[in-house]
């Protein structure tokens, strides 16, 4: 019963770090760089490769810069969920043109952008290898828990129950998902409203 629980324990990546786990964003900086090129070639989405010998994927298009795509900054790992926020949609729809062709070809790199996040963010997130080990700490049973984190260190290595752990957003661990769902919406709406200026324009111009 809730009633029972007198103490709120907000858990959010510093916990992680705390007990020694590699889950800083800079640490999925590292984990992107070494693994987008085998990634991809398992998703079966074409790369390039610029001029300094860096990846260029559709993720390097469609969150850097479209017109001269490059490896990304360390800026948009550390700041992973804000960075997928800033997506310039307008600049986007600039590179690929107004066409039917060029809506269709937009819609496929962002979709493929998105697919390869979706798997490098999942494939880190199993790769984090948490050991049962004694933290010489337990929380008592007056103890609630708001878990911000993706992991499950706290049932792993303080033995809490996960009954009384409530994962934000439902399932704190597919925020990532909630995230770039709502990025594919807002563009998905934005070219469907450009294109509906097209058939307007045209329909007025054959009028």
């Amino acid at each position: 019963m809730k009633g029972q629980y007198t103490k709120l324990f907000l858990i959010g990546n510093g916990f992680d770090r705390w007990q020694g786990l590699p889950t800083s964003y800079d640490n999925f900086r590292q984990y992107y760089f070494e693994h987008i090129l085998e990634i991809s070639k398992q998703l079966r989405i074409k790369t390039e490769v610029d001029k300094a010998g860096n990846i260029i994927t559709p993720v390097e298009k469609i969150f850097g810069d479209i017109f001269n795509p490059k490896k990304l900054p360390g800026e948009f790992f550390w700041n992973f969920e804000s960075s997928m926020a800033l997506l310039d949609d307008q600049n986007i729809a600039l590179y690929f043109g107004k066409s039917y062709k060029g809506v269709y070809q937009m819609q496929e790199t962002l979709n493929a952008a998105l697919e390869i996040l979706r798997k490098v963010f999942g494939d880190w997130i199993k790769s984090i290898s948490i050991e049962d080990k004694e933290t010489g700490y337990r929380f008592d049973d007056s103890c609630y828990f708001i878990n911000f984190n993706y992991t499950n260190t706290l049932e792993k290595r303080f033995q809490v129950d996960e009954r009384i752990i409530y994962m934000e957003i439902s399932q704190m661990r597919n925020r990532l998902c909630l995230v770039i769902l709502s990025i594919q919406k807002l563009l998905s709406q934005s070219l469907w409203n450009k294109n509906l200026f097209i058939e307007l324009a045209e329909t007025r111009a054959k009028g």
